[in-house]
């Protein structure tokens, strides 16, 4: 009886903790860093590397930092970041957006697989502003000679983002709209269909390996596709005769496993690539899992490799100062400390004969040899990041490009005839960068309800744009198109249902606006709808169909005229659909409602989706 009493008090525990996590974890609103009545100026990078912006170019989208140009301050993710200013232009580490941000929007912190890929977006966003005080700056350090420094700590990291998982699935073809864990970007999936042990090869690539005292480090996650138990193991060099084998945890259907083991150096002398074999031994005959990463850290000596930018993680002994010297390099444009990415410094070096020689001072702890040109910057925009109304009555999200459609929508809602609300709007990229730092994300949205939550008012909220589900794609002449990594594809489509556009994007997968502003007990707080129109005449259109709705009288008895419809991918589950929508259509007949089905429509294998029907055949009873 005890130890029932105590499982059932861990297990009471961990839901809370859960549910206490999943609720507060967006606690910080996300626009602590902004200065109120301070005016901020948006750039966007969707690349790793060094940016250029000239003061003309600050001019003119308007920031004039004439006279207090020691003040400019550059803040990425709510903290500011260093700046290097030379003659007339500001430079700038811009980053490829990853899943930090992402973090938030899963139930528990470790239901993330990793933080190396976004879900929706390669795009960051960071803010220029005229601060109070001086801004922080990069300077260019010429620190002083030490003893010669020979190998560093070479990062090998391959991310797989061929397919997007749903996570767990309750049932056939059911899944959570919350973010769980499986749930995300990963590699093509490994099937064991049999008994026997399956191998997948992943190679990766050495080059210029030293055999010294510290370790070769391999870090591999992975993630389980079928609901049974998987059981995998990693085998070093070959799938025969070994070097040597790992076994990793022992994980169940769309659950995270992840190895972290080190192998001594002097394994990898000589080699070119070290053979990673995923070997699965799951019971029973079916075992599907899917690669997340690989990242293989080992001695590497200073020679340069043919890459935009080269990162070096220092050795162990990052107390002390040390030179370096950078065999067979080209000149680089930069060498950068990168030790703390918020405060990077510039380092000076001397090149001869394909040789770049710098010193570094002690606790430096990671270098990038940036090789590349330095970017440009193609729009410099002001934006607004004002304080919304928290007490309104009606609230409109909409893109900026649907803005005169938002005011139309504002107008009515605020007229007699649309209810008389008190009506707030604001577009989706407004909120973005209020609250999610400038990245197209869910969380800006979340935040955003969280604030209005705070009064007890109640409040709706119009979501006026289409949005996608990070997974949605489209198959075509024997390829899956991904709207997250080919959206020229579905932009460029004559073809209606291809041509999706993410202007709003939903929480989750099946996409749910309510979870915007649920509670701990997954109640919706705010009255949520959305309108997914694509353009602004699918916009304006359907506010001309409310209003004329909702200006007839509502005890006509036509407004309870049905359509009923059904599908199924079967012979049996078309027959099986239908009986049940037959038996809604009794209760909707019935004496409480007394509605009237005018039209079912039932799908056919041979013709294709029921909505074709619908289509050609609803306007008679219109």
């Amino acid at each position: 009886m005890k130890n029932i009493f105590l499982y059932s008090f861990r297990v009471l525990s961990v839901l809370l903790f859960i549910l206490a996590y999943a609720y507060s974890s967006n606690a910080q609103s996300g626009s602590e860093w902004i200065v109120p009545n301070q005016s901020y100026y948006k750039v966007k990078t969707y690349t790793d590397g060094v940016y250029a912006i000239p003061f003309t170019q600050f001019f003119s989208a308007g920031l004039n930092t004439t006279g207090n140009s020691d003040n400019l301050q550059l803040w990425f993710r709510g903290r500011e970041q260093s700046i290097y200013v030379q003659n007339d232009s500001v430079f700038f580490y811009g980053k490829r957006n990853d899943g930090s941000l992402d973090s938030l929007l899963y139930l528990t912190p470790n239901t993330q697989a990793h933080k190396y890929y976004n879900l929706i977006s390669d795009t960051c966003a960071y803010f220029f502003t005229i601060g109070a005080q001086a801004g922080k700056r990069i300077s260019l350090n010429a620190n002083v000679a030490a003893a010669t420094d020979s190998w560093y700590l070479h990062e090998a990291l391959t991310v797989y983002t061929s397919g997007y998982f749903r996570g767990p699935h309750y049932s056939i073809e059911t899944t959570s709209s919350n973010y769980e864990m499986g749930e995300g970007w990963f590699g093509d999936v490994i099937s064991k269909t049999n008994p026997a042990a399956v191998f997948k090869n992943f190679i990766i690539p050495i080059s210029n390996s030293v055999s010294v005292s510290a370790s070769v480090q391999i870090e591999i996650q992975v993630v389980g596709y079928s609901n049974s138990i998987h059981k995998t193991s990693l085998w070093l060099g070959s799938n025969t005769a070994p070097d040597d084998t790992f076994n990793f945890p022992t994980y169940y259907n769309q659950a995270l496993s992840k190895i972290s083991v080190t192998i001594p150096s002097s394994r990898l002398t000589g080699k070119t690539q070290l053979n990673c074999y995923l070997r699965l031994t799951g019971n029973g005959a079916t075992d599907i899992i899917a690669p997340a990463y690989i990242k293989v850290v080992y001695p590497r000596s200073y020679i340069a490799i043919n890459t935009p930018i080269q990162k070096l993680i220092v050795s162990s002994n990052a107390n002390q100062a040390r030179t370096i010297v950078l065999q067979n390099a080209t000149r680089p444009t930069w060498i950068i400390d990168n030790s703390n990415p918020y405060s990077q410094q510039f380092i000076s070096y001397t090149f001869q004969t394909n040789q770049a020689s710098f010193n570094i001072p002690a606790g430096t702890k990671e270098l990038l040899i940036y090789n590349d040109a330095v970017k440009g910057i193609s729009e410099i925009k002001q934006v607004s990041m004002i304080q919304p109304v928290i007490n309104a009555e009606y609230y409109i999200v909409y893109p900026t490009i649907f803005s005169a459609s938002a005011e139309k929508y504002s107008i009515y809602r605020s007229s007699q005839q649309g209810g008389g609300y008190s009506v707030y709007k604001a577009s989706f990229e407004e909120l973005c960068d209020r609250y999610a730092y400038g990245e197209f994300s869910p969380i800006a949205i979340k935040r955003f309800c969280s604030e209005l939550n705070t009064t007890p008012d109640k409040k709706f909220m119009l979501l006026l744009g289409k949005g996608i589900v990070p997974s949605v794609g489209y198959y075509s002449a024997g390829k899956y198109y991904y709207y997250r990594t080919s959206p020229n594809f579905f932009f460029t489509s004559k073809d209606y249902k291809i041509g999706l556009v993410n202007l709003i994007p939903t929480y989750g997968g099946p996409g749910s606006d309510l979870m915007y502003s649920i509670n701990n007990k997954f109640i919706a707080q705010i009255y949520t709808g959305r309108v997914p129109a694509r353009t602004i005449e699918e916009a304006d259109g359907y506010l001309d169909k409310l209003i004329s709705h909702e200006a007839l009288d509502s005890n006509q008895l036509w407004r309870k005229h049905l359509v009923h419809l059904s599908g199924g991918k079967t012979t049996s589950e078309l027959a099986d659909f239908k009986s049940k929508v037959d038996k809604y259509k009794a209760i909707a007949e019935g004496q409480y409602f007394g509605g009237k089905v005018v039209k079912s429509f039932v799908k056919n294998l041979q013709n294709g989706a029921v909505d074709d029907q619908l289509k050609y055949n609803i306007a008679d009873e219109v």
